[in-house]
């Protein structure tokens, strides 16, 4: 209750975490317990949790006391362990399902209130498919140390040159690259990666037809990202583009509009 009352106006939610060496019947008392006690010290605190990761098998039984007992849930909360890149979806559509099966009077919003990810050769891949991942699940938002992770910066800044609006982007043959297609304005941003050394030709839509663009491929480091090939290209629609990118170099290409 102090902690609540202390820092509500600058804190935006209340996560009440679920220690594993505790049984699934103390830690659903002590929720109880802690979400009255954080409405005591703010009326519209939001509180969820557990903020464990699924397979401890908590969260369901927290939905279905909150829901038996009327008890307030803002949001539930889990962490996950990237490994592939597709655990952020993965995850989401597991809690989805187990939302679905409660008769909430307000469905609670899904967080992924941490991530991790073991430092392997592949994981600037891993960590661009994850983030990518978290950008479609239909969270209300993630968090994530990222100075623990590798390539979490690096991965992060390289998705803030993206723009705000995705675009189609296909790739020949379709297993070789992943990536995403944005426009920032007129310009084209492609971010693009591999779990293995890969070459394939990718398609790009809504390009104006006979339009000059400069074509910027560059390389995304840990550091910094590094322009290594400039070229002015005709446009056509869709916009063929054939691209290598190897496991450990992310490229980021750019189409920017001279005419």
């Amino acid at each position: 209750k102090d902690t609540v009352r202390r820092t509500a106006e600058r804190v935006d939610r209340f996560e009440i975490l679920a220690d594993p060496t505790q049984s699934v019947d103390r830690y659903l008392d002590l929720y109880e317990a802690g979400v009255w006690a954080a409405y005591q010290g703010y009326h519209k605190a939001s509180v969820g949790g557990p903020g464990t990761a699924l397979g401890t098998n908590v969260l369901s039984p927290l939905m279905r006391r909150c829901s038996d007992r009327n008890l307030p849930l803002s949001f539930v909360s889990w962490r996950v362990k990237a490994q592939t890149g597709e655990e952020a979806e993965d995850s989401f559509s597991r809690v989805e399902v187990l939302l679905d099966r409660i008769d909430f009077r307000e469905r609670p919003a899904a967080i992924v209130s941490g991530w991790a990810m073991d430092d392997r050769p592949d994981a600037p891949a891993v960590t661009l498919s994850f983030l990518y991942g978290l950008t479609k699940a239909n969270l209300e938002a993630s968090f994530a140390e990222l100075e623990g992770l590798t390539w979490g910066l690096a991965a992060m800044q390289a998705y803030e040159h993206l723009g705000p609006v995705e675009i189609p982007i296909m790739f020949d043959p379709k297993d070789e690259l992943s990536g995403v297609a944005t426009l920032q304005e007129d310009d084209v941003r492609i971010l693009l990666w591999a779990k293995r050394m890969s070459t394939a030709n990718i398609f790009v839509s809504g390009m104006r037809w006979g339009r000059t663009y400069e074509y910027v491929r560059s390389v995304v480091g840990l550091r910094r990202m590094q322009v290594v090939e400039t070229l002015e290209l005709r446009a056509e629609d869709p916009l063929l583009l054939e691209v290598s990118v190897s496991p450990g170099s992310p490229v980021f290409l750019t189409l920017t509009p001279r005419n």
